[in-house]
This record gives C-alpha cells, structure tokens and sequence, in this order.
C-alpha cells in the first residue's frame, strides 16, 4: 500500500512539474515524503508517516517566526519584525558582508525552496529585501540576548 501511495505522488509531482516547469529539490521531496524534519531537515527515524513532519527536536508549537527587512548603506542593515503581529522587535543588525545574512537566513530556515532562495538572492543583488525566518525558542532567546549584549557595549563606549 505504501509503495502504491509513493508512486502516485511520484505520478503526481511529474506531471505538476511539467505544467509548472518546476521540479522538486531532493531537501523538498524527503520533506514531503515524512523521511525528514520540515524544520531542521534532520533525517527521521521509521516508522514515518506521509507528509511533513517534525523532529523530537523540533517540535512546531516552538516556532517562532520573525521577518527581516534588510538593505545595504555601507554595510547589511536589518531590522527584526514579529511576523505574526508585525510589530518591530527590539533587533537590529548590521553585517559588512552578504555572507554573514545568507548565514542568517540559512540558519533561520528561510532559503528552504528554490524560490525561497531566488527572491533572496534577487534582494541582495539589489540591495534590500525581505526574509522570514521561522527561529526555534532557542534560537530566538539568543537573537535576542545577543543584540541587547551588543547595545549594552555601545552605551558603555
């Protein structure tokens, strides 16, 4: 029965693939498949069921979801947003490379399709875009301990 299913969406995600002209990355097909995590991509352990799942790791109710609004003036400046509420976070970041915000957005699980990927790099090409990052609670305490350390050493100098 298992194996009729996997062949249907094999069937099915050709023919969306033809009309679309887009096909599945292999990070996209284990995701939907239930054979890795939808968050951190860590390969999951059988019994798996069909569809995204999470991790023990990661489970979704943890989620925290923050959009970064960058552009370029003499470095990489960020400003954070709830993504939920859109209010502004007390975040803001300043990189001097692009590399440093692909690091961010990889972490953060933003660059998950190659669509997701494209308009990232389309904003940095052209020097300002948006990214939504989808943090763990872990993840998200440390964004926000780290830019109030950060202020913390600019007031004292």
């Amino acid at each position: 029965m298992n194996q009729r299913i996997v062949e249907m969406f094999v069937i099915q995600a050709a023919e969306q693939a033809e009309q679309t002209g887009r096909f599945l990355s292999n990070e996209e097909r284990l995701r939907y498949s239930g054979r890795a995590c939808t968050f951190c991509g860590a390969l999951l352990t059988p019994p798996r069921s069909w569809g995204e799942r999470y991790c023990d790791r990661c489970p979704p109710h943890e989620a925290k979801l923050v959009r970064i609004e960058f552009h370029y003036c003499q470095g990489w400046n960020c400003d954070t947003y709830d993504a939920g509420s859109g209010s502004p976070l007390s975040v803001r970041l300043r990189f001097t490379d692009s590399q440093r915000l692909y690091l961010l957005a990889k972490r953060g699980r933003a660059l998950v399709g190659r669509r997701a990927k494209e308009t990232f790099y389309h904003g940095v090409g052209k020097g300002s875009g948006t990214v939504s990052l989808t943090l763990t609670d872990v993840q998200y305490r440390a964004l926000l301990c780290a830019c109030s350390k950060c202020e913390a050493k600019n007031t004292t100098n």
